[in-house]
């Protein structure tokens, strides 16, 4: 992979945090992302009466919790390519110390405010707050062990899936080199069943989000970023920009006309959006085209930086907002709830980044290359030096 220098102002948003190798297209795509599943859990809060054409493109952000699938699975699959037996511990300490530090914080504070809650007789929060799924959810085993609403957090579900993903990312390594030595073809065939599973688990689910249909989503998902990357890169800087420019301009347009198709898509025929991520997911590795520069842009990347812990903090964060309040006035007064929101979303979620994400990346690098000989056994395996994280390697914002 070359190195993207990543030098300038474009940093800025986040301490000026300089990665070797980082893919910035990615970046940017992980926050626009992020505020599309904002989107999503903001409008029945604070616009639901919204017009219907905009509560339908609104509703399309669903697809972005997909792309995060595919996308971590591409980039995983890239940043850990010689990954061996040997590293599979460390690899895992390091998603772990990725995940569980604002995964465990956010649903700490939101524990604190259901004991606040119920002591001051709020009927609200029983079935929003269940007591007896806090432990599987604490554990990230909430959509294996139930169907329908966990409560709490509702994106841990997807982080949930993602460990599983990651668990499982070795024995899928060993697996594609394996699919991969007879040629192209064969890489082809594998990159295309995975897209027909994803594709066919969501036409018959939808966007299931609890129970093994939203298992096998990610699982799907996640692996077809993976058989893509494995692929490698078949067409040129230029032809990829240009896929992706086409892709990117035309959904501009699309959501202009009022996101007709888009919708259909969604509605009739949503494994669609499984394809299109892993369309743009690949063209835009080669960091080419007029929407690939658009998203390695200052702002965008800084809200790629923040991406995992805007998905986290933004359910949590409407709850001063429901009640009716934020949309009981006119649309001046509901303008500035939205805009209160957001900012308040963009406020937290750079302080989860500065003060929890960020010091657990930072333990979990030295932590990494700890003697593994206490969980190895006697057969001493893992107790060579481990490698280190890969800036490559990301969760879905």
């Amino acid at each position: 992979m070359p190195v993207r220098n990543g030098t300038g102002p474009a940093f800025a948003a986040t301490g000026g945090v300089v990665r070797a190798g980082e893919i910035r297209s990615f970046t940017g795509l992980r926050g626009v992302a992020a505020l599309m599943v904002v989107g999503v859990h903001a409008t029945p809060v604070l616009a639901p009466d919204a017009p219907g054409w905009l509560a339908a493109v609104l509703a399309q952000g669903q697809v972005a919790v997909d792309l995060f699938f595919v996308l971590s699975g591409f980039v995983l699959a890239r940043a850990q390519a010689g990954l061996e037996r040997s590293g599979v511990r460390a690899f895992l300490w390091r998603r772990a110390w990725r995940i569980y530090p604002l995964h465990v914080a956010v649903l700490g504070v939101l524990a604190v405010y259901a004991l606040v809650a119920a002591a001051g007789g709020d009927g609200f929060i029983g079935p929003d707050f269940p007591w007896s799924r806090l432990l599987p959810t604490l554990l990230l085993l909430q959509p294996f062990l139930f169907r329908g609403s966990t409560g709490w957090n509702p994106p841990d579900w997807s982080i949930a899936v993602e460990m599983l993903c990651s668990v499982l990312l070795w024995p899928a390594l060993v697996a594609l080199r394996a699919a991969g030595r007879p040629g192209l073809v064969a890489r082809r065939l594998v990159a295309g069943g995975l897209a027909l599973a994803a594709a066919a688990n969501l036409a018959a689910h939808g966007g299931e989000t609890a129970g093994w249909p939203a298992v096998l989503r990610g699982v799907c998902g996640f692996g077809f970023g993976m058989a893509l990357a494995r692929l490698g890169t078949q067409a040129g800087t230029r032809g990829a920009g240009g896929l992706a420019c086409v892709w990117g301009w035309a959904t501009v347009a699309e959501l202009a006309a009022g996101g007709g198709f888009l919708v259909s898509v969604a509605v009739d025929a949503p494994g669609a959006s499984v394809v299109l991520a892993g369309w743009l997911v690949l063209a835009l590795s080669h960091e080419a085209g007029a929407v690939s520069r658009w998203l390695r842009g200052r702002c965008v990347v800084g809200l790629g930086r923040v991406s995992f812990s805007v998905y986290l903090v933004h359910v949590p964060l409407l709850i001063p907002f429901e009640g009716g309040w934020a949309w009981a006035g006119g649309w001046a007064w509901r303008v500035a709830a939205c805009g209160a929101y957001l900012a308040l979303v963009a406020g937290v979620a750079t302080l989860a980044w500065r003060w929890v994400e960020r010091p657990g990346r930072a333990f979990a690098g030295p932590a990494a290359g700890m003697n593994w000989r206490w969980c190895a056994g006697a057969t001493g395996a893992g107790d060579a030096e481990q490698p280190q994280a890969s800036p490559l390697e990301s969760s879905r914002a």
